[in-house]
């Protein structure tokens, strides 16, 4: 049973199509007694198995068509391809063992290969093409374990310590002239485009090259520059870590100067020195870069003025003089070399104050003067004002009470009484005012009495007063008092947080010290001393809002001392 092939004709070129549940050749060899489709073609021949998947062929042909040959491959395989016109040769395979349909794919692509054309898998169906037009054939990226020995792939190689466009001169010289290689820098890979076979093989090279840097470890020690300062622009520069490994060989974002290789770098406080460990090319290109860091200021900038705003400049020296002797006690042996290596010209901490500008001149390395920065930002801030109002006065506890009977008892006519008991010394009060305004009778004289003489508290009184007989009177009174204060001054404050303050009240008194006679001459003269008698307030505040110390929005306190001296009658 035969079939005659289906060819299609374009207006430009034509191409066969090769169906393998359709297509067979018209040289098939009959040897089925059941079937003869089953029969293989022409020049393959089958081996029987136990089991029909697992039957096997051999290729035995000499100068065949190669269209012949694809038909045979086709009807085997159960693959449909696709053949280009320029698709043309003949070839010759012999092959004495028996192999399976997926290995007599896999020579049927070497055949391909050696007569200088390529299978590029397109979907359903596999395209013959020229080798050189394979290339810019769609191929699959990266296919992995599907890809088979030559068959036309792309693959994307990631290099992690090596640059890879070094490598682009090296690698073309050792593939074939029909293979593509490019290089992308962003993310240091190489895109080729060849047989799979091929590029298994410069994967494995590759492998043997992308190595970590195992070189030599230099010490470079620094003369002026910081060796932490100079890793952190290495860093900067190169990549968040001195591994090597991280960021090799990424190019600059608009240099596109690729480095070799980025070696591993590290600071040493101790010695303020650089450790680069990596090959000689990457050290040498490192080595001119920290050198160049590792310069002379071409402008001395170690002496600063700050202008402060709020604070006092001349408080604020020995503040911070306390603050870096401080330091300077307590750093160890290695902090000393370190500063003495970073300040070559033995730069010394010195501020000074200028009062009229309420500034600080302050000549330091560029380490010290930073953290004298930092300092004097946090000490020139506004402070919370405080104002104290304060009363001074006189405070005296007298507590007074008074409980008295008085009686008197006088003749009807006489203007002297007869008899008289008092206790508080009322009624003799009563009788003294009686007898100054000058009465005829004890009546009259009482009377007058209680209108000038009573005080203050409950007053009762009892008597008879006629014009015969005797008089008599009773008086009973009482009293009780408490004395208050005295309110010498009010005088208020306004100092800042934390500031300590005074408020004197009283006035300078010369006191006499002492006197002396001089010879002819008629008067003493006296020394006087003048002393300021009052009261003496000394508050020291603590942040607050009206208040110092300040422990919430709300609450404070003060400390406060006071003292009172009194020299003026201490001198009478």
């Amino acid at each position: 049973m035969m079939n005659t092939a289906r060819r299609i004709r374009g207006q430009a070129s034509s191409l066969v199509i090769f169906m393998a549940m359709t297509l067979v050749t018209a040289e098939v060899l009959i040897n089925s007694p059941v079937r003869a489709a089953d029969a293989p073609p022409p020049g393959i021949s089958r081996v029987q198995g136990d089991n029909s998947d697992t039957d096997k062929v051999t290729l035995n042909f000499r100068d065949m068509d190669i269209g012949a040959l694809i038909e045979a491959v086709s009807k085997v395989t159960g693959k449909n391809f696709i053949v280009d016109p320029r698709v043309k040769a003949r070839v010759t395979v012999i092959s004495a063992k028996p192999m399976s349909p997926q290995k007599l794919y896999d020579v049927f692509l070497s055949i391909l290969q050696v007569n200088g054309f390529a299978a590029v898998p397109a979907g359903a169906v596999i395209k013959i093409v020229p080798e050189i037009n394979a290339r810019s054939d769609a191929q699959p990226v990266n296919p992995g374990s599907s890809a088979v020995g030559d068959q036309m792939v792309t693959e994307v190689v990631h290099l992690r310590y090596v640059p890879a466009a070094p490598l682009l001169t090296v690698l073309r010289q050792i593939m074939p002239q029909q293979a593509a290689l490019s290089v992308y820098p962003d993310s240091n890979s190489l895109v080729i485009t060849d047989r799979a076979g091929n590029i298994d093989r410069l994967k494995k090279i590759l492998a043997k090259v992308d190595q970590p840097a195992v070189g030599d470890v230099e010490i470079i020690r620094l003369k002026r520059a910081s060796a932490d300062s100079v890793v952190s622009t290495l860093k900067a520069l190169f990549g968040a870590s001195g591994s090597g490994a991280t960021t090799p060989g990424a190019a600059p974002a608009a240099g596109g100067n690729n480095f070799s290789r980025v070696p591993v770098f590290a600071a040493d406080d101790r010695t303020n020195s650089v450790l680069l460990s990596g090959d000689a090319v990457s050290r040498a290109k490192m080595r001119a870069i920290i050198l160049n860091l590792d310069m002379p200021q071409t402008n001395y900038g170690n002496t600063r003025v700050f202008r402060l705003k709020y604070a006092n400049a001349e408080d604020l020296v020995g503040v911070l003089k306390g603050f870096v002797s401080t330091n300077g006690a307590a750093s160890t042996g290695a902090t000393a070399a370190k500063e003495a290596t970073t300040n070559p010209d033995n730069t010394r901490l010195e501020i000074a104050a200028d009062k009229s500008l309420n500034a600080l001149v302050v000549t330091a390395s560029p380490s010290r003067m930073q953290t004298v920065e930092s300092v004097i930002d946090q000490l020139d801030i506004r402070r919370k004002q405080v104002l104290v109002e304060a009363i001074i006065a006189e405070v005296s506890n007298g507590v007074t009470k008074k409980l008295g009977t008085q009686f008197l008892v006088g003749g009807g006519s006489g203007t002297v009484p007869i008899g008289i008991s008092t206790f508080n010394g009322l009624l003799s009060s009563v009788a003294s005012s009686a007898a100054q305004a000058g009465t005829g009778s004890v009546s009259s004289a009482i009377g007058l009495g209680l209108a000038g003489a009573l005080g203050d508290g409950g007053n009762v009184g009892v008597g008879r007063f006629g014009q015969g007989g005797a008089d008599f009177a009773l008086l009973v009174s009482a009293l009780a008092g408490n004395s208050g204060n005295n309110i010498l001054s009010t005088p208020s404050l306004l100092t800042l947080d934390n500031q300590e303050a005074s408020i004197v009240v009283g006035q300078n008194i010369p006191i006499v010290t002492g006197s002396y006679a001089q010879t002819g001459s008629a008067t003493s003269p006296t020394g006087h001393a003048h002393h300021q008698p009052g009261w003496h307030r000394a508050f020291e505040n603590r942040a607050g809002s009206l208040q110092p110390r300040q422990r919430s929005a709300k609450l404070g306190g003060i400390d406060h001392q006071q003292t009172q001296c009194d020299h003026h009658r201490a001198g009478r």
